[in-house]
């Protein structure tokens, strides 16, 4: 697994006929310890759900129930990935711009995070983000 840039991550998942359990482990789905957990919702499908970057946040994001597409940027490349799984996560590195979108209703989305909140750690701004982080946008 790759940790310098956006990656899916297959989460430890068992089915059984009784339903499922996806496991998220510290040690062998992240390269992170988890110090955060939240979730988005309630979110609507036809806004943007404030695009931003992070100077030293980790972040893996799970589509616990329903979808939504992320845009993913770093200067060198920029990607737009469809979530609709909750067996799956969207690892989120560093210095990378990241725009959430086409929420369909009802979507919750997991975030584990590396840090706990900061506001000064966020880039709210993309022109700034880019000229902080030396990337071209």
């Amino acid at each position: 697994m790759n940790f310098n840039r956006c990656n899916l991550v297959d989460l430890h998942t068992i089915n059984a006929d009784t339903g499922s359990i996806t496991v998220i482990d510290n040690e062998a789905n992240l390269p992170f310890k988890i110090r955060r957990i939240y979730y988005l919702y309630a979110m609507p499908s036809d806004v943007n759900r404030t695009p931003h970057g992070h100077r030293r946040l980790q972040q893996l994001l799970v589509a616990i129930n329903g979808s939504f597409d992320i845009a993913v940027e770093n200067g060198a490349e920029r990607e737009v990935i469809s979530m609709d799984s909750p067996s799956v996560g969207l690892y989120i590195p560093p210095n990378v711009w990241r725009d959430i979108r086409n929420v369909a209703p009802g979507t919750i989305i997991l975030v584990l995070a590396s840090e706990p909140y900061d506001e000064l750690d966020y880039y709210r701004d993309h022109k700034i983000f880019f000229e902080d982080t030396g990337l071209n946008a």
